[in-house]
């Protein structure tokens, strides 16, 4: 933009008027003229501003009748860049909903950006930027599954995305897109609970509520295992003892994680234990010397998304 000050003959910039002002013409032609140079800028504003509004200029003057396009791009405009600073909020009901977007059961976190929620979380040609949202109980690829919380989504240029989700229950996780990816839910530090396991393979089952298997990932994206299992019948190598849920996983192009540890024992033979990338936690090796009853102590171990182990 030209600053007013640089304009042919206007009045200089003073206390009143930093910036300069228009003068009149006193009939000796020493007004400032009007040309592109003094409203160019001020046209090509009011251009851009239908433009960003998504408003198409119905080509009548501004004026009761005719309506106030101007004012009603200005006020689209404010709820756009409201929404993302928490100042007010429609939801796909329209209805107001304290400086947030709702999204509504069925809806995937992971894929916001091509999601039609609000027309106010869209700019620049309709390119998603995030925002504020109150997540349903029943949206998908939340951190755990069924819950209700607050979302902070934060979209970059290329594709990156942070999002950043506190459950009704004070809990807080982030999640991070790069290359096309997710990293998968990550629990702050402090706030780090245990998930029990729910998906057990046939026969297998915790040995006692004392040491039941559990799961957590913490702040750095390890992912942490422990418990005790039986199994109702005699274990063959191979046979699944319970699967993870995705965001708990090694990484797809792995072979799996193997932990071999002291207390990982069947008689007297020492058993292996396999998580493979879709999750399943498998046990290996368990010896001649099991039987129905079989105690597995896994004990507590580790892995990274990356593949390395610590048992």
């Amino acid at each position: 933009m030209r600053a007013l000050r640089t304009k042919a003959n206007v009045v200089p910039p003073d206390s009143d008027y930093p910036f300069g002002r228009i003068k009149d013409d006193d009939g000796s032609k020493n007004g400032t003229p009007v040309n592109e140079s003094v409203c160019g800028d001020s046209f090509q504003f009011f251009e851009k501003l239908m433009l960003d509004a998504q408003l198409a200029m119905n080509g009548l003057p501004e004026n009761v009748y005719s309506g106030f396009q101007l004012n009603q791009a200005l006020g689209i405009l404010f709820k756009m860049f409201a929404v993302n600073i928490g100042l007010g909020g429609k939801d796909v009901g329209d209805g107001y909903n304290g400086g947030t977007i709702n999204i509504p059961s069925g809806h995937d976190l992971q894929t916001l950006p091509s999601q039609n929620l609000a027309p106010f979380n869209k700019f620049n040609g309709n390119r998603y930027f995030g925002g504020f949202f109150s997540v349903s109980s029943g949206a998908t690829n939340v951190p755990i599954a069924g819950q209700a919380g607050t979302l902070i989504d934060i979209y970059g240029n290329a594709g990156e995305e942070l999002q950043i989700f506190f459950t009704d229950d004070q809990k807080a996780y982030f999640n991070i897109k790069t290359s096309g990816s997710w990293l998968g839910w990550i629990q702050f530090a402090g706030a780090i609970s245990w998930i029990d396991v729910s998906s057990f393979g046939t026969n297998w089952a915790n040995s006692s509520s004392e040491s039941k298997c559990q799961y957590r990932k913490d702040f750095t994206g390890r992912v942490w295992v422990k418990g005790t299992l039986s199994c109702s019948s005699v274990p063959s190598t191979g046979a699944v003892m319970f699967t993870l849920p995705a965001g708990f996983r090694p990484p797809a192009y792995s072979s799996g994680i193997y932990v071999a540890s002291p207390q990982l024992f069947t008689g007297s033979n020492v058993s292996i234990v396999k998580v493979d990338s879709a999750g399943e936690v498998i046990i290996l090796f368990p010896g001649t010397e099991v039987t129905s009853g079989t105690i597995v102590q896994l004990g507590e171990f580790s892995f990274s998304i990356d593949g390395t182990v610590t048992p």
